[in-house]
């Protein structure tokens, strides 16, 4: 059952792996693929039977919008912080911090650290309080490039 969607998936992603060199996502874009994935989970394990396919898609939908809207509003300050916590803390150990100009509250937590093809890589997690007291969380994994900087992908 699960080949029968696993070459149609595959044609869709290896032309977007394929543009990965090129391209440099966005922290709105990681954030909005991160949460369409974690939607996409969660949608496929609540629904049931012939609904399944729609709770998928609409888990996907729904959290590729949250995802979207985390990312776009975390600023260089909290991608500086984000970053530091990938270098600095221990697996499970959170960081956590407010942007008084945003009005957000982070906490960002290294699951799992290991050697990548492109040097030390992390799983994390990322917990972001909105002013209006909704919370979003988002999971990925991030490397550290040549430079020293982090990125997600």
């Amino acid at each position: 059952m699960m080949r029968k969607y696993l070459t149609p998936a595959l044609l869709l992603v290896l032309p977007l792996l394929s543009a990965c060199e090129a391209y440099s996502p966005s922290k709105q874009d990681v954030g909005m693929a991160a949460g369409a994935v974690v939607g996409g989970v969660l949608g496929h394990q609540i629904g049931h039977g012939s609904g399944q396919a729609v709770a998928t898609i609409g888990g996907a939908a729904l959290g590729a919008f949250l995802g979207s809207r985390v990312g776009a509003r975390m600023d260089r300050s909290d991608q500086l912080e984000m970053e530091q916590a990938l270098e600095t803390s221990n697996d499970n150990q959170a960081k956590s911090w407010h942007n008084r100009d945003s009005g957000q509250y982070y906490s960002v937590m290294p699951r799992r650290t290991y050697e990548g093809a492109s040097g030390r890589c992390r799983e994390f997690t990322t917990v972001t309080e909105f002013d209006d007291g909704h919370r979003k969380l988002v999971s990925g994994t991030a490397c550290r490039q040549p430079d020293g900087s982090w990125r997600a992908s």
